[in-house]
């Protein structure tokens, strides 16, 4: 059941962030999309670092 709910909650969180980088790179133009990358890509492995301590967290 948890896996479940963890599923689609990663589901929804790569699905809004995969709609914003599209975005900041629609928006920012092509001179900027290597440096939204590294940003998009810094600020996911974040997220899912806290994400992943959190189910650790509650699990145990």
């Amino acid at each position: 059941m948890e896996i479940r709910i963890v599923k689609i909650i990663l589901m929804i969180v790569l699905g809004m962030s995969a709609i914003s980088c599209n975005f900041l790179i629609v928006m920012s133009g092509k001179k900027y999309i290597g440096e939204v990358l590294n940003m998009v890509e810094q600020v996911m492995k974040e997220q899912m670092e806290v994400f992943i301590v959190r189910i650790s967290n509650s699990a145990n």
